[in-house]
């Protein structure tokens, strides 16, 4: 019998976490919500969350100071952000504090399995993202779980108002999520503060503006802390996921150079396209695309569903470049620009082609 492992693999490890910090936070907010009004409660999570993770992110700072960081935020990333904010900070949050009155804690928790099976619908039928039987089979058995829960056993077919709230919440984390995909090459860290302080700061005036008031000091203290132990939740998953997209792309990068070395091989002073027919097997979720000029240069582009960068393998310049890119335009420049006057068989745009 063979030993098993000592320990899980880091991205395994933090993904774990990530889920049962978010899991904690939800009846440790039950406990809060009689002595805080709902809507201000949402307010001090998500504002204790953001002052948590601005000081976490000045202090990584300091301590890599020599290091590179993550890419801060740019462009168009500020539209998707401000999108995930009002959807997966203000709307959300609030619609789970109402639900919690109406809700036992445990179902509540259960119930917001839905945000991944929403999540994943959204990707696969408005955003167009990839999707097969056995993911599809998967989210439907959490549908199926999460719809017995919310099910109002004295009402007949009727739904307990409180569950479909906290679907509505779901709702709008799954929103928040895809719209946060479209940013997650940048800073975790960083992305996941502002969401907190400004969707804190947009709700605590909200809810002042309604008529809360403001809870007692300790009250005010408990919610800052569930809030940051959601937060923390939210970096160390998504910089693993991240890490484990672009080790990804870089692993099929390398191997298609090897297809290519192969193909020249039994072709000689040639290059192919073809990449997959040739023996290279893709990993799910990534994407090549080649480029080529003659048998002295091609160039792959490579990319994850799950990233917002691209990486570039230059045959002519070293092989896998350690810089990433932001588009797939960006990545192929050096290979239509950095040529001699006078090339022949220069690699073009246009002969950038999917591996098919």
């Amino acid at each position: 019998m063979s030993a098993l492992p000592r320990a899980l693999p880091r991205g395994v490890g933090a993904a774990l976490m990530a889920a049962a910090l978010f899991g904690a936070s939800t009846p440790f907010a039950k406990i809060l919500v009689g002595a805080i009004d709902p809507w201000m409660l949402a307010a001090l999570l998500y504002l204790g969350s953001g002052i948590g993770l601005a000081v976490l992110r000045a202090g990584l700072r300091l301590r890599r100071a020599s290091a590179p960081m993550e890419a801060p935020l740019g462009g168009a990333g500020w539209l998707w952000l401000g999108g995930a904010i009002l959807a997966g900070g203000v709307i959300g949050p609030v619609l789970l504090m109402v639900g919690l009155t109406r809700t036992p804690a445990a179902s509540a928790s259960l119930l917001l399995n839905l945000e991944g099976v929403l999540t994943a619908l959204l990707a696969w039928f408005v955003f167009r993202e990839h999707f097969d039987a056995r993911i599809a089979l998967g989210m439907a058995a959490i549908g199926a779980g999460a719809l017995l829960l919310a099910w109002d056993s004295n009402a007949g077919l009727a739904l307990d108002a409180g569950a479909l709230l906290v679907a509505g919440a779901s709702l709008a984390w799954a929103i928040d999520n895809n719209l946060t995909r479209r940013v997650a090459g940048g800073d975790p860290v960083q992305i996941a503060a502002i969401k907190g302080g400004v969707a804190g700061a947009i709700n605590v005036a909200l809810a002042v503006a309604a008529g809360a008031a403001w809870p007692r000091a300790g009250a005010v203290a408990g919610a800052a802390v569930v809030g940051m132990l959601a937060a923390i939740a939210v970096p160390v998953f998504l910089s693993q996921r991240t890490k484990g997209s672009d080790a990804s792309v870089k692993a099929d990068l390398r191997n298609a150079a090897a297809v290519q070395l192969s193909y020249l091989a039994n072709h000689p002073d040639s290059y192919t396209t073809e990449l997959l027919s040739n023996g290279l097997h893709l990993s799910p979720e990534n994407t090549l695309t080649v480029g080529i000029s003659d048998a002295n240069r091609y160039c792959i582009v490579g990319h994850n569903d799950h990233s917002s960068v691209y990486y570039l393998f230059d045959s002519a310049n070293g092989g896998l470049q350690q810089t990433s890119y932001r588009s797939l335009k960006l990545a192929q420049k050096p290979c239509t620009t950095d040529q001699p006057k006078g090339a022949k068989n220069k690699i073009k745009a246009k002969a950038f082609l999917p591996a098919s």
